[in-house]
């Protein structure tokens, strides 16, 4: 749980990349060049997952050394769509609310609570335990189950994809509304 909750912290990092250059002048100058929300995107979502990668795989390892972790070949492959879903949902909180680190904050501690991170699973009643599962921090930790010896729970991966689904859309729409008075160009 503290692995998901340092992966989705560190977008903070990563604030000014995904709101610094959301000005009108600059989407212009990029939709003139053909670029639009999913060109616009891409490459930074690709540098903040590869560093959470490298993150994750580093806290595994010293887990693992400890016993608390079993990474190997096998369960690193878990890392990288891990990786890639914390930095998509971080991406999404940063745009949407234009502050990285009270969004990340309130979000990943919310969640750490939500899947027992917090206090234990036990002491949680089962229906706040079943929302946590299905929150877009419990997807993100059903991804990293096999690193730290547990097994994928289907329903929270399937959830996961819901929630990919949702960040997509809204880091699109909130790239269109960052333009206004219908000035938009079919790129976007």
């Amino acid at each position: 749980a503290f692995v998901v909750l340092g992966l989705f912290l560190t977008g903070i990092f990563f604030t000014p990349l995904f709101t610094r250059d959301r000005t009108e002048a600059m989407l212009d100058r990029l939709a003139s060049c053909g670029v639009g929300s999913v060109k616009f995107y891409r490459w930074k979502l690709v540098l903040t997952a590869g560093f959470r990668v490298l993150l994750a795989i580093a806290a595994a390892a010293v887990l693992t050394r400890f016993g608390l972790a079993a990474l190997s070949i096998s369960t690193v492959w878990w890392i990288f769509p891990a990786a890639a879903y914390c930095a998509l949902i971080s991406a999404c909180l940063t745009v949407c609310f234009g502050d990285g680190v009270t969004a990340a904050a309130a979000f990943g501690l919310g969640g750490l609570f939500l899947i027992g991170g917090v206090l234990p699973r036990q002491m949680l009643p089962d229906w706040l335990t079943a929302i946590g599962d299905l929150s877009p921090f419990g997807a993100a930790e059903a991804w990293l189950a096999p690193v730290f010896g547990g097994k994928p729970d289907l329903l929270p991966l399937l959830a996961s994809l819901v929630w990919a689904a949702i960040a997509i859309l809204l880091l699109v729409r909130s790239t269109r509304g960052t333009r206004p008075f219908g000035k938009r160009n079919a790129a976007f």
